[in-house]
């Protein structure tokens, strides 16, 4: 995985490159929360730190705007820790009644 970061304001641009598919997510603070925004999805984490990393929490989801419940929503965590020169990543994405539907990881290092 590639995963390049622009900033444009505020807001960060990420695009993740897994070969031939390309993901671009937007994210911003609001509220306490990190929102993320995939096309009409939008999911809202909340941001935990000590010695051994960073954690991204899942707290809430919209679609299209509108508030989904949380048993109803797809649930997304994440931690980053640190490795080597750069950061160790694991995301795992979750449904309710459906149970996992994805995850990746891998090392993080800037290209800079």
């Amino acid at each position: 995985m590639v995963l390049q970061v622009q900033m444009q304001g505020e807001v960060e641009s990420w695009t993740r490159k897994f070969d031939t598919l390309h993901l671009v997510t937007r994210q911003w603070l609001r509220d306490g929360l990190l929102i993320e925004a995939a096309g009409p999805m939008r999911f809202g984490f909340r941001l935990t730190a000590d010695a051994t990393g960073m954690r991204f929490e899942f707290a809430r989801c919209w679609f299209a705007g509108i508030p989904l419940p949380f048993a109803l929503s797809p649930h997304v965590n994440a931690t980053v820790s640190e490795y080597e020169e750069g950061w160790w990543l694991q995301v795992r994405v979750d449904f309710p009644l459906l149970g996992m539907l994805t995850q990746y990881e891998g090392k993080v290092v800037s290209q800079c």
